[in-house]
């Protein structure tokens, strides 16, 4: 596709080199010498593009990192100094109430940003805070400030919800926990494909898909074999519905090249996302079926590094004949390898997760039993049961 700039300030051809119309995210192109993982088949700007222009001083990489402590949060944040000069100043931190204009918590603070890059923290505790949750989606509004004694200034302000996410063993039996509270994720996938344009929904078409499936009486859908879209979650954010989310495409390619522009595509992915409230799990792959190589088990550690709040896991899979002999083994395995939240360790047992898409489809009576004979019904209490 070639476009051209009314203005001529946007470089025209816009390349897609690859991508297919299905579902699946598993095999790659070839780019000339190039081994590319796949993605949609659709190119273009997918959304609203914004350009900030900055003075000498500005605030970036802000991360509103949630703690497992009510009305607590950790601020990690980049000050940026473009010129030469020590500059004396202010930085100021308040968080208000969306559209009432109430602050409920302010500081300022006394700093000198040196030339270049200084990395900054502040701890944020806001009494009495209204916690975020599917039944009542709390969302508040973060805003930094930086004026300098130079007539410098700076803004960065952004929206998010005091929350938690949480594995727990209950009596050795694992289950999760949000804000101190059981919750069972009730999902389904969404393949990010959206009608009229293909690659990026609308605002309304946003706000539809977060409206219905909590009219259905899901608490979380998940972002399949595809990376997701800001709008959805900010939509997920404000209605109250858990988001599970992967790159898309990552199992694809060996080479080099592909297993640079994955690792990327996931870092950039969790820094763009990672303040969103309704985001609670990363997964790397879906149904790799096979156990992970070595450089992903870094890329994860990695990740976790960049979002440790989070749950991240190297799969979600399926079980063909030659992998584990068809079944999901009930003990450790090297592809059940994740990380919790709060928590550097890596874990290879903890989490149960086999894939069921085969069918029959509809309920057949045969189905249900009694309470102990369901069909796809486990126990492995020691475990987390993903379905």
């Amino acid at each position: 596709m070639r476009w051209m700039s009314p203005t001529g300030s946007i470089i025209p051809g816009i390349t897609d080199p690859n991508g297919n119309f299905a579902w699946m995210d598993v095999a790659p192109y070839m780019w000339g010498d190039y081994e590319i993982p796949p993605g949609h088949g659709f190119g273009g700007i997918t959304g609203k593009v914004t350009v900030r222009s900055t003075e000498d001083i500005w605030i970036s990489d802000v991360f509103i990192k949630n703690r497992p402590v009510a009305g607590q949060v950790n601020l990690e944040y980049v000050l940026r100094n473009g010129s030469e000069q020590h500059v004396p100043g202010r930085l100021s931190y308040t968080v208000k109430v969306p559209g009432s204009g109430e602050a409920v918590y302010s500081d300022t603070l006394e700093k000198t940003s040196p030339a270049g890059r200084l990395q900054m923290e502040k701890r944020i505790y806001v009494a009495d805070a209204r916690l975020w949750s599917p039944e009542e989606p709390n969302l508040y509004e973060l805003i930094i400030e930086w004026n300098g004694d130079d007539l410098s200034h700076a803004r960065w302000s952004e929206q998010f919800g005091f929350r938690w996410f949480e594995v727990r063993e209950m009596e050795g039996d694992r289950q999760f926990f949000l804000n101190d509270k059981r919750i069972v994720l009730r999902s389904a996938i969404s393949w990010g494909h959206w009608p009229s344009n293909g690659i990026y929904p609308t605002p309304e078409l946003a706000e539809k898909q977060v409206s219905v499936a909590k009219e259905l009486g899901l608490n979380m859908l998940n972002f399949h074999r595809a990376i997701g879209q800001p709008p959805v979650l900010d939509q997920a954010d404000r209605q109250g519905l858990l988001y599970y989310e992967e790159p898309g495409g990552f199992q694809a390619g060996r080479s080099e090249f592909a297993r640079s522009f994955n690792r990327e595509k996931l870092m950039r992915m969790i820094r763009r996302d990672r303040n969103h409230p309704s985001l609670v799990i990363y997964s790397l792959i879906n149904e790799a079926a096979r156990d992970p190589f070595p450089d992903e088990l870094e890329v994860m550690k990695q990740a976790h590094r960049l979002d440790p709040g989070r749950l991240i896991t190297f799969t979600s899979t399926h079980f063909p004949p030659t992998f584990y002999n068809g079944q999901c083994p009930t003990g450790p395995a090297p592809f059940k390898v994740h990380m919790l939240p709060g928590d550097d360790s890596i874990y290879y047992e903890g989490i149960w997760d086999e894939h069921h898409a085969f069918g029959p489809g509809v309920y057949l009576d045969e189905f249900y039993g009694g309470p102990d004979k369901i069909h796809r019904h486990y126990e492995h209490p020691s475990e987390i049961i993903f379905l």
